[in-house]
């Protein structure tokens, strides 16, 4: 019997959690959730009376050794800053770890000492990134084999709330991550454009936009950090293009920009108030002018209205409106979200200039049981059984651009219904 841990049982866990407790009888698996909140662990054994829970604080580390000591897995649904603590314990104890975040410095100092004790730590395998990874991946070598030469990389992806669903002016909710929403794009962005690198600071990356159009809909695109960092990893050190973007609907980066313009989304300073303070008094400090476009005014207005007092006194910006959008946008039970991903592949073969296009469109079925929730646990869990079983084998720090990890992961994600469509076009 191999045991899986899922240490964090918030927005993104449920399918998860699902796909673990579906196959764990079948698969000789003993799946135990662990999070800081006791009501959120009794709704999952509800859910799924065969799984263990347990009460955790992450900060706990008697407690979180000893819940990952007995284990063969681990997978992290944590905040990103906390892998390196459960990346410690696993190495200690000898257990393989998958999360879905971006590989950090840290991190990637362990993988010397994780390649000593056999271990894996599979990371960047949730949506984006993630399922980017293993689908560009799939795509980059199978045109390789076709002996296509690869001109140009596009990739994009959203998470959105659903058309049906959009009833705010800013056509926008949070389906994952606030903290991570709230501070995007604020070390700016790079990518490659005609052998040209190009860097965007953060004061234009909400301006220098452009519209991206997928089956036949608009959508806003603003740089996602540095994309430069995987040409190599994707094999295409010689492509004269290479660039990832996040979509949005349109309009909104212009309404975000306009908080940015203010100093509202700043992590790197923090005000002290004595008393509570309005938020209408909070923004006095801030330039914060009328906009001449009348959705981004409109947009403003509606968020800023009725917002009572900042919750905290003693925060940076960023933290006090991550505060207030986690109420405005929150979204409701019933709503459904949706997640987009684009890729764009210009190549070259047999004489012809081609365009790849290959989409997927997911939409979600309520808040809980969400296309976010589905994109980000689903591979994680799938990763997770696959290292348990024996067929992801390869030591070390690692990404999921390895044949090893994206092909056993493609085809169990096409068995949940997320897949690609492929559109072939001829450029000349």
């Amino acid at each position: 019997m191999k045991k899986i841990l899922v240490f964090g049982a918030g927005l993104t866990a449920y399918y998860a959690i699902k796909y673990l407790a579906d196959h764990g009888p079948a698969r000789q698996w003993e799946i135990t959730v662990a999070d800081a909140n006791q009501e959120t662990l009794n709704a999952c054994k509800n859910e799924f009376p065969g799984i263990h829970i347990a009460k955790v604080d992450v900060f706990d580390a008697e407690k979180r050794a000893a819940v990952i000591k007995p284990c063969n897995v681990v997978i992290s649904l944590l905040p990103n800053y906390f892998h390196v603590l459960v990346a410690r314990d696993c190495i200690d104890f000898g257990v393989h770890l998958v999360t879905p975040s971006y590989v950090t410095a840290d991190m990637n100092k362990l993988n010397n000492e994780t390649i000593s004790k056999n271990i894996i730590i599979l990371n960047e395998l949730g949506l984006d990134p993630g399922i980017d990874h293993l689908s560009s991946m799939n795509i980059i070598n199978r045109l390789k084999e076709q002996g296509a030469t690869i001109k140009s990389y596009k990739s994009y992806c959203g998470g959105l709330i659903s058309r049906k669903n959009c009833d705010n002016p800013w056509e926008y909710k949070f389906t994952w991550n606030p903290y991570n929403v709230i501070r995007a794009g604020s070390d700016g962005a790079m990518n490659l454009e005609n052998n040209q690198l190009r860097y965007v600071p953060y004061h234009r990356l909400f301006r220098e936009t452009k519209i991206i159009e997928a089956n036949n809909e608009s959508f806003e695109m603003y740089l996602n950090r540095d994309s430069t960092r995987y040409i190599s990893l994707y094999g295409l050190d010689q492509v004269p293009t290479f660039l990832r973007g996040t979509l949005r609907y349109p309009g909104f980066c212009k309404k975000w920009n306009s908080l940015v313009d203010a100093g509202l989304t700043s992590d790197k300073i923090e005000m002290t108030f004595a008393n509570d303070i309005s938020w209408d008094k909070f923004l006095n400090g801030f330039s914060i002018e009328k906009s001449d476009d009348g959705d981004t005014q409109k947009a403003l207005e509606w968020l800023f209205k009725d917002a009572g007092d900042i919750e905290l006194k003693t925060a940076t910006p960023a933290a006090n409106l991550q505060k207030l959008l986690e109420k405005k946008w929150k979204m409701n039970p019933a709503d459904k979200d949706r997640v987009v991903m684009l890729h764009e592949i210009e190549y070259e073969k047999d004489g012809r200039k081609e365009l790849l296009k290959s989409l997927m469109d997911l939409e979600g079925e309520d808040a809980r049981k969400s296309a976010m929730a589905k994109t980000v646990g689903l591979p994680l869990a799938i990763a997770a059984g696959l290292i348990a079983d024996g067929i992801i084998k390869t030591f070390g720090v690692i990404l999921p651009v390895i044949s090893e990890v994206y092909r056993p992961v493609l085809a169990a994600l096409s068995s949940e219904d997320i897949e690609f469509k492929e559109e072939i076009s001829v450029i000349s």
